[in-house]
């Protein structure tokens, strides 16, 4: 039986500018996060560099396709949250719990 390889499922394309700053991003929790995230961060960079795959299209545009597993993708979502400085004015979690209990009501009501 030949050997075969698994691509990761979810793929996106960036721009020079955008894949540098994907990258700062890695970097950054890799030296700011607590020690499980910066570890893996350094992986996730080691693998965004490594594996990533410059293509120049029809029009001579560069860009870089970028491939993750569905894991990998989770994580990434997680590092650029955890970047944030953000302060929401609103308790959204609060309108979370309404909104579930409303949509958990109508579903009831429906069936």
């Amino acid at each position: 039986m030949a050997f075969q390889t698994k691509k990761p499922p979810i793929r996106i394309m960036v721009d020079i500018d955008t894949f540098n700053n994907l990258v700062e991003l890695v970097s950054i929790v890799v030296q700011e996060g607590d020690e499980r995230n910066s570890k893996y961060a350094e992986k996730m960079k080691d693998k965004l560099l490594k594996y990533s795959i410059p293509r120049v299209d029809e029009n001579g545009e560069t860009n870089i396709d970028i491939r993750f597993y569905n894991n990998e993708a989770q994580d990434l979502i997680y590092f650029l949250m955890a970047t944030l400085d953000l302060k929401p004015e609103t308790d959204y979690y609060e309108v979370l719990k309404k909104v579930r209990e409303s949509f958990k009501q109508n579903t009831e009501e429906n069936e």
